[in-house]
């Protein structure tokens, strides 16, 4: 574990720049986090991160589930998103070829999308450097919004009419 902590440590300045790069093109979109079933958790803090931080709407899902009902809603998109595919290149050939099918419908419907690959030597690794490249990118795309991240004071309103 000491190890994959020290490769993450040894990364966080081009994690830091890819998630720059990303909050600029996720500028003014809607994004949309996916993942497949065992990264699940991942996808969720992306979204919570992107949500709190950004101060910006953000969804999540994972495969195979949202290739049912949701994969539909895709037939008329009523805004401008851009889905995050969080991949794990180890995962099963099946699952990946869902990913990129699904890219493939997506954009051909005008949807931007962004494959990550999941980087490490091991789940714990791959983890924890997708959570920083979120928690980075949710920061830089705050940023781009000209919004404090620290704040969250729709939550902060929310409590004070609760208690009212």
């Amino acid at each position: 574990v000491l190890s994959a902590v020290a490769r993450i440590g040894e990364k966080r300045l081009e994690i830091e720049k890819k998630s720059k790069a990303l909050a600029a093109r996720l500028a003014k979109t809607t994004p949309i986090v996916y993942s497949g079933e065992s990264y699940k958790s991942v996808a969720l803090v992306w979204k919570i991160k992107l949500n709190e931080n950004a101060k910006t709407p953000a969804f999540w899902n994972v495969f195979p589930e949202l290739n049912h009902n949701e994969m539909v809603g895709w037939t008329l998109p009523q805004g401008k998103f851009t889905v995050l595919l969080l991949r794990d290149p180890a995962d099963h050939p099946r699952n990946l070829k869902r990913f990129d099918i699904t890219a493939k419908l997506l954009q051909e419907k005008g949807i931007a999308v962004e494959s990550i690959d999941l980087e490490g030597e091991s789940v714990f690794e791959k983890i924890f450097s997708s959570v920083m490249l979120g928690d980075f990118t949710s920061y830089y795309l705050a940023l781009e919004y000209g919004q404090d991240p620290t704040p969250v004071d729709m939550v902060e309103q929310l409590k004070k009419l609760l208690d009212a």
